[in-house]
């Protein structure tokens, strides 16, 4: 039916990390043009990620473990393009029952630096 379990308070979730990261694989990234015969190289970067910090939703907070993998290509000296993929675990007992929650996380961004 329509039974609420959790206010409209309750329902608002945020979470806040430290994260830290190691670049595991830099080196070029190779793209072919499709209308000619060019091939062109890019810097790029693939990184693991690891972090940790708090979840706040149900009325409860609770402290976070993240981990995930990121993979960035340089364009050139202004522009970047990164992939960025976390995983966000928490203990929640919003049922009664205690369980391990595990959100994921998929990010994608464009970043220009002036």
């Amino acid at each position: 039916g329509n039974t609420r379990l959790l206010s409209d308070a309750e329902r608002e979730y945020r979470f806040y990390n430290l994260g830290f990261g190691y670049n595991l694989f830099p080196g070029e990234a190779f793209f072919k043009s499709w209308f000619s015969d060019k091939t062109y190289a890019f810097n790029s970067n693939f990184y693991l990620l690891a972090g940790a910090g708090a979840t706040d939703f149900a009325g409860d907070n609770r402290f976070t473990a993240t981990f995930g993998a990121g993979y960035q290509v340089i364009l050139n000296d202004a522009v970047t393009m990164s992939l960025v993929f976390r995983e966000h675990l928490y203990d929640i007992d919003v049922l009664g029952e205690e369980k391990t929650s595990i959100n994921t996380e998929l990010s994608a961004g464009l970043s220009v630096f002036f």
